[in-house]
């Protein structure tokens, strides 16, 4: 066997893999007359078979370097051996070194017949250079990020029809059921807080009781309900195209649509009832409101992967719902609480996203800027989505398991 300092040709762990491999032993790669087709033969095969070659600096550094092949020696050796497996290039151009050739390749690395690490691996790139620039288009161009995207926008959009059909034709409602349980919910709170003489503060009746149970009862149904209905999903699994994340998104974006269009009728029902127009702050109304749609989504998502862990986990959901109905001021306004526990309920991000819209609504509806905060509300939000996309990216696989 050849020590691994006999060769000095080649960087030591090329030279290791070669002396461990006796099949390619015999193609006399250690001969440095022979580093054309050895080059040839590592990216034909290297980043398929051993991609290990090429994580390698010192390998990546010895292909970027020049040739000591006789006539190519001002040529990279990578650059000579694309030349030489591709033998449209070779009728185009004549020589490797030549700067179109070169600029064609910067373009199109990730076109070529053969899968090879980043052109940026091999020779830098100043992240000013304008070839730069476009490589990182043409990376993300090239991937599948697009096709992937499309692929799974339609897995969506095909569990949503399906989730339609399955709700509409369960009651005589027809489409008319997607709003009807929701609805009924708020309207019999309505009858209550009258009855009640339940007050709103300073804010209309109807906005008040209705933004109050229509974010709670969207909290629920986008992050409680599908865990407790797991098996009602559990059909989709069996198409590779569908992801778990699919699912949940697709619930997510459902109800978003219902509850949003719910929301339009009672401020339009507000409106016909007091022949007075009330919204102060729509882009604080919206943002809120989309924030509470995320923060329902990353918690469908951390209570699917506890189910994982906890299969009883389901069960305790159905209290939890409970205890966040009663601590998100659904039905009466914060302000009315008394101060030693406000500061206990305002980390409740459905009570902020609740309170938020309202005032949004209605500038006549008061709120603590010291309790109640938009920006805590979206940092909140923000950094519960990031940690839950993050241990989902992990578990991906095993969510519908069970």
């Amino acid at each position: 066997m050849i020590n691994d300092n006999e060769n000095n040709y080649l960087p030591i762990n090329l030279l290791r893999f070669i002396n461990h491999r006796e099949d390619v032993k015999l193609k006399r790669f250690l001969n440095e007359n022979n580093e054309r087709d050895l080059i040839k033969w590592l990216i034909k095969n290297g980043f398929t078979l051993f991609p290990e070659l090429f994580n390698d600096k010192d390998i990546l550094s010895w292909l970027s370097y020049k040739s000591n092949v006789k006539g190519y020696e001002e040529t990279p050796r990578i650059i000579l051996a694309v030349w030489d497996i591709h033998p449209k290039h070779r009728m185009v151009w004549t020589h490797p070194n030549d700067k179109e050739y070169i600029n064609w390749l910067k373009y199109n690395w990730y076109n070529l017949k053969i899968r090879l690490p980043s052109y940026e691996k091999f020779f830098n790139q100043s992240i000013f250079s304008i070839f730069f620039l476009i490589n990182i288009i043409l990376k993300t161009l090239n991937s599948n990020l697009f096709l992937n995207l499309l692929i799974q926008s339609k897995a969506i959009n095909a569990i949503i029809y399906r989730e339609i059909k399955l709700r509409a034709a369960k009651t005589k409602l027809g489409n008319w059921s997607l709003f009807a349980d929701s609805l009924a919910i708020v309207v019999i709170f309505f009858i209550i807080g009258l009855f009640l003489n339940r007050r709103s503060g300073s804010i209309d009746f109807i906005i008040f009781f209705s933004i109050g149970i229509l974010y709670v009862s969207l909290f629920r149904k986008i992050s409680i309900v599908p865990n407790n209905s797991l098996r009602d999903y559990q059909a989709y699994s069996i198409f590779p195209q569908i992801k778990p994340l699919d699912i949940f998104l697709a619930i997510a974006i459902l109800e978003n649509f219902i509850f949003f269009i719910l929301i339009i009728g009672f401020l339009s029902l507000s409106y016909i009832i007091n022949q007075k127009f009330i919204l102060d702050n729509i882009a604080t109304f919206l943002g809120s409101y989309l924030i509470l749609v995320l923060f329902s989504f990353s918690c469908c998502l951390i209570f699917r992967m506890i189910t994982y862990v906890i299969p009883s986990f389901p069960k305790v959901l159905i209290w939890f719902s409970r205890v966040i109905f009663i601590t998100s001021c659904a039905i009466f306004p914060f302000n009315a609480l008394p101060q030693k526990i406000r500061p206990f309920l305002s980390w409740n991000p459905i009570l902020q996203a609740i309170e938020i819209s309202r005032s949004s609504i209605d500038r006549n509806y008061l709120i603590n800027s010291n309790e109640i905060s938009f920006n805590y509300l979206i940092l909140f939000t923000l950094t519960t989505l990031f940690f839950t996309i993050s241990i989902y990216a992990f578990s991906e696989k095993s969510l519908l398991k069970r």
